[in-house]
């Protein structure tokens, strides 16, 4: 049997920090969950929604999002290392000062960021939130 991502979080009332890795989800949602300070490796996440997630100060390394939706998730000082966002979709959520290395992702607003082999279709910039390359 496949363990969801539900039955993951089920260790949070057992530990303060979650540590997650080596693992795959498709086709759920995770709503309402701090799960800020956490660790998650080599994970891939498939048509899946984050909404009301916290996952501030947590860390990415080698994880895989693709056809997610991120609603009203809070991604604040994340640490993301070699992780993709392919085809992802963000309302109303938080990425200030997430820090990105080597990683695909929705823009945001950062000093000395780098960013390799990207490809940027369709964004707008304005004077609120310039971008230089």
């Amino acid at each position: 049997m496949t363990q969801t991502f539900k039955d993951t979080l089920a260790t949070l009332e057992t530990s303060k920090n979650l540590e997650v890795g080596n693992q795959a989800f498709a086709n759920e949602i995770s709503f309402d969950q701090d799960l800020s300070i956490s660790v998650f490796w080599d994970l891939k996440f498939s048509n899946f929604n984050f909404s009301k997630v916290n996952f501030s100060g947590s860390y990415f390394t080698d994880c895989k999002f693709e056809n997610c939706t991120f609603d009203k998730t809070i991604l604040r000082k994340c640490e993301f290392t070699d992780s993709i966002f392919k085809n992802c979709n963000r309302r109303n959520s938080s990425l200030a000062v997430s820090l990105e290395k080597r990683s695909l992702m929705m823009l945001i607003s950062k000093s000395n960021l780098e960013i390799k082999d990207l490809t940027v279709l369709n964004l707008n910039f304005t004077d609120t939130f310039p971008t230089k390359f």
